[in-house]
């Protein structure tokens, strides 16, 4: 008979592998749950056939869209000082006049008004259902669902675009199109991280890739950025002329027939010899590029 050994799983062993264990058990738990319910709310393809794509705003607050980095800016018609998108596709915008508007999403809808005690000149969806919006004065301020906007606390540079990396750390371009950078933390203070490439517009897509906006327009991409040190900007040809970026996430199927549209190319599709004419109540509130 092969006696156990007590001593070689100590209890303290043996209460740190159960823990690990019921910590992996609620976290496929929680995934699977929230996926599903949002399969159910959403649908199956619409859930899980999504791309990233980029909208920009340039320097006439003329609202384009792209595919991908290598792909062609399409105007829409819309007319914006900038254009955020939250999590169930809605889209929040900053009108001329510095208001707020929503509108469903970027393939139907008009735009609305929506409560806003600060008139702004950028807004952005952060990643814990938070927004965030620069005002007139140039500052950060942040709003949740219940509240109005508040000031974020601590001295700010002089800020003309925001965004929140996954890391968590936030990343500022000042009035100087100098890039600054902030832990999530409240007491960690911005910090200016001056680089040869001057910045209007910072933004991340969910591969991690960060995206900006040059002063020159165009757009640069870097894979990381990090306190007191400057990143390594790579331009992107043939992005010109922009003055603020963001990403968002789409249909597949919706965007590859938004693009179509825009393109001035039919919204027929031939298949097995006879044209599918997508649904009427498809079709976008855009204006073919020209």
């Amino acid at each position: 008979m092969i006696e156990l050994c007590n001593s070689c799983w100590p209890t303290s062993v043996i209460v740190f592998l159960a823990t690990i264990i019921v910590i992996i058990i609620v976290h496929l738990f929680l995934y699977f749950r929230f996926k599903s319910a949002a399969i159910k709310k959403y649908g199956p393809k619409k859930y899980l056939d999504t791309k990233d794509i980029l909208i920009g705003v340039d320097k006439d607050s003329i609202v384009y869209v792209k595919n991908d980095l290598n792909d062609q800016w399409r105007q829409l018609k819309d007319k914006m000082l900038s254009v955020a998108q939250i999590y169930d596709g809605t889209l929040l915008g900053v009108g001329m006049d510095n208001k707020l508007y929503t509108k469903p999403s970027i393939f139907k809808g008009e735009w609305k008004s929506a409560k806003s005690d600060v008139k702004l000149i950028m807004i952005k969806y952060l990643s814990d259902n938070t927004l965030a919006g620069i005002g007139l004065d140039n500052k950060l301020y942040i709003k949740t669902d219940i509240s109005g906007w508040i000031l974020f606390t601590g001295k700010q540079p002089v800020l003309i675009s925001i965004e929140q990396l996954q890391s968590g750390l936030f990343v500022g371009v000042g009035k100087d199109n100098v890039m600054y950078t902030k832990g999530r933390a409240v007491t960690d203070k911005w910090i200016a991280n001056p680089g040869k490439t001057k910045l209007q517009s910072v933004s991340q897509l969910s591969n991690k890739t960060i995206i900006g906006v040059g002063h020159d327009g165009y757009l640069y991409t870097t894979q990381s950025i990090k306190p007191n040190k400057s990143p390594n900007w790579k331009r992107i040809h043939n992005s010109c002329c922009l003055r603020s970026i963001n990403s968002m996430s789409v249909n597949t199927s919706q965007m590859d027939k938004l693009m179509s549209i825009l393109r001035g190319t039919s919204t027929k599709k031939q298949k097995g010899g006879s044209y599918v004419e997508y649904p009427e109540d498809f079709i976008p509130d855009v204006e073919p590029y020209v």
